[in-house]
This record gives structure tokens, C-alpha cells and sequence, in this order.
């Protein structure tokens, strides 16, 4: 699925707007999460404007993977790929498919001092990643990772 994403700042908050390409909402998931919000989700609210769905993320990480960067401690890794399996592991307990988070480095954002994610989820009918999508975000991130106490024999691991 083709998406524009574009990031606002608007009274000490940034938002991240996307807009998919084609797509009907799943209005089951949205009533399902508005009345019990879980914690690794960005909430979002939903306009439409000439016929599109523009979906407006309140981001509250401090910095996105991509951002924070990857050279990192094998621990703070494994702790941002747990908080990120963790989240599509449970999704299934607010009717989320794990279809329909959009997995990209530039729009998982997290806490620094927690390790907690964010993650953006568009709540569509239609699948937004493949399951290839999703191994090949995986992928990329072991494979980005320089971990500061490991020579890579964890990164090898995890990926056989």
C-alpha cells in the first residue's frame, strides 16, 4: 500500500499526518481501541478531505529508531526488539492486525529512559504490510545495528 506521511508541530506536540492510498476504515478496530487505548499504539483521529482518509498520529517518543540511531548496547537493542514483538504479540487483544502496523525505522518511535515503543497503526480494512514487509523490517534492523559490546555474533543469531 502506497502512503504519504508528513510530520507538524502544533502546540508543543508533533503529529504525524499519513495518507494511504485508497483504503476503508475498520471501524471496529477504532471503537475497540478508543475505549481502552493501549500504550505501545499512537493515538490517532481520523479526517476526510476530497475523498482521502488523512489519519493524524500524536507522537509522543522522543525520537524515531531511525533518528536515535543504531550504534547502540546489545541489551538497549534487545530491549526495543522485545517492546516491538511484544506490541504485534498482543495486538490480537484489541482486534489489531499485525498487518496493519506500519513497520519503518523512520516512524517507530521511542523513550529513551524506558525503551518503550510507539508504533503507528492504520486502522483500514486491507492488509497495509506483507509478511515479507515485515521480516525484511526485522532484517534490516539487526542488520543496521551496531551493537557497542558485541562483535555481531548476536545479529548472526538472530537472523538464522
Amino acid at each position: 500500500m502506497r502512503l504519504a506521511f508528513d510530520f507538524s508541530n502544533q502546540n508543543g506536540n508533533r503529529y504525524l499526518v499519513m495518507a494511504p492510498v485508497g483504503g476503508e476504515r475498520d471501524e471496529i478496530v477504532e471503537s475497540v481501541v478508543a475505549n481502552n487505548w493501549p500504550e505501545f499504539l499512537a493515538e490517532w483521529s481520523v479526517t476526510e478531505k476530497n475523498d482521502q482518509l488523512l489519519f493524524r498520529y500524536r507522537i509522543t517518543g522522543e525520537s524515531s529508531l531511525e533518528h536515535r540511531g543504531y550504534s547502540m548496547t546489545a541489551g538497549d537493542f534487545c530491549s526495543q526488539l522485545i517492546h516491538v514483538l511484544r506490541a504485534l504479540n498482543s495486538s490480537g487483544d484489541w482486534f489489531l492486525d499485525y498487518h496493519n502496523f506500519y513497520l519503518d525505522t523512520q516512524l517507530v518511535f521511542t523513550q529513551k529512559q524506558t525503551g518503550r515503543v510507539q508504533l503507528i497503526y492504520l486502522p483500514l480494512m486491507e492488509k497495509v504490510m506483507s509478511d515479507a514487509e515485515i521480516r525484511e523490517f526485522f532484517q534490516s534492523l539487526i542488520v543496521k545495528a551496531q551493537l557497542t559490546n558485541d562483535p555481531g555474533q548476536m545479529q548472526i543469531k538472530l537472523l538464522r
